[in-house]
């Protein structure tokens, strides 16, 4: 079997995600396109190279603006695939999951925004006008002897951040903003991502009880996803060189709220719990090339 009869195997597991025949055979289509185009990688490229640039495009750009089909289903091959590729177990399942910037240079896109390029050197912060993806992909290792993880992708979900209003907006405008804010923060988005991926491992006997370690960078390390993490999950974030790991305070050695009049009380002082007991530990990993302490 080639790489083209692989891919077709895979494409054909897309059916069940689109409700109708033409709509599949439209994607399977762009899709090829998307992958011969020797340009960017657009819609318009896809069609040139499909040999349907002198007909009507209007239908294969309605298929990714009004067509209803569930993009999540659309990893689900990739699921089912990479269980076969992982260690018996109960090896947990590893992922890794991280945000990513896509520049974009239309002003009238549906969540473009402006945002920091990531790219930038230190000393010079640049901007740029980009959409912004979180996207979680599971670390496959080599069975057989070690090496490097392959990272597959299996959830790409859109995060664009909250629309800003004007200034001259009313109180209520600005009141929204707030919330949506919130609501629309990468961690939330990254969250939502996690419950939905332990939901779809959790749909397979393979990967059910299976414990699943994510890694995530330091943006992810905080309470919000620490303590939202769903069932059978294990975080692994990045923080600090210099922070410092205490234990939980008690219940009577909780900070208590400040009180009414700050101008005439003294502020309340800032209690810590003791040192965790377990101090840290070095291991090797594998970076690029070769084993590393």
């Amino acid at each position: 079997m080639n790489l083209f009869d692989t891919m077709e195997l895979l494409l054909d597991e897309w059916r069940p995600a689109f409700k109708q025949r033409r709509i599949f055979n439209r994607i399977h289509r762009l899709t090829f396109g998307l992958l011969f185009s020797a340009r960017r990688h657009l819609t318009s490229t896809a069609i040139c190279a499909t040999g349907r640039q002198f007909e009507d495009w209007s239908a294969d750009y309605r298929v990714f603006s009004r067509s209803p089909w569930d993009t999540h289903k659309l990893f689900d091959p990739v699921i089912n695939h990479a269980a076969t590729l992982l260690p018996p177990a109960p090896a947990p399942v590893m992922a890794a999951m991280d945000d990513s910037l896509f520049k974009k240079s239309g002003r009238h896109i549906p969540g473009v925004s402006t945002a920091r390029d990531p790219q930038s050197p230190p000393f010079h912060v640049n901007l740029i006008r980009g959409y912004r993806f979180v996207q979680v992909s599971l670390l496959i290792s080599p069975l057989d002897c070690p090496g490097p993880a392959r990272a597959l992708p299996v959830r790409f979900q859109p995060a664009p951040p909250a629309s800003k209003p004007k200034k001259t907006a009313p109180p209520e405008a600005w009141i929204e903003y707030k919330k949506q804010k919130k609501i629309l923060a990468l961690t939330q988005v990254g969250r939502a991502t996690l419950f939905d991926l332990r939901k779809a491992l959790d749909q397979r006997p393979d990967t059910k009880l299976r414990q699943l370690l994510i890694s995530v960078d330091g943006s992810y390390t905080n309470q919000t996803l620490l303590k939202g993490l769903p069932e059978r999950t294990t975080l692994i974030g990045r923080i600090r060189q210099d922070a410092d790991l205490r234990l939980p305070l008690e219940a009577d050695q909780k900070k208590t709220a400040a009180p009414a009049n700050m101008a005439t009380r003294p502020l309340p002082q800032r209690k810590y719990s003791p040192m965790s007991p377990f101090p840290p530990r070095k291991s090797r990993a594998l970076l690029p090339a070769s084993l590393r302490p």
